[in-house]
């Protein structure tokens, strides 16, 4: 991620709004998170409370940022 992280900035732009999907502790994002492109992150993840916890710590890390959180369990 770290070595791709200049080509991905090219390609998801300013004000950018990135979903993950399986986002675990999200700690990739954060390398997008500090280059100020993206504007809205939306993790999704099947485990409840390690993305509650992980949400919580990027909402406070990154407060000018909108986190929408999403835990789905389903089963298909």
């Amino acid at each position: 991620m770290e070595r791709s992280l200049d080509e991905i900035i090219r390609c998801i732009g300013h004000g950018s709004t990135i979903i993950e999907f399986g986002s675990g502790a999200s700690r990739k994002i954060r390398l997008l998170l500090e280059t100020g492109m993206i504007s809205e992150y939306v993790p999704i993840d099947i485990a409840k409370s390690f993305l509650e916890e992980s949400s919580d710590q990027l909402s406070s890390d990154y407060k000018e940022n909108r986190l929408l959180s999403w835990i789905n369990n389903r089963k298909f």
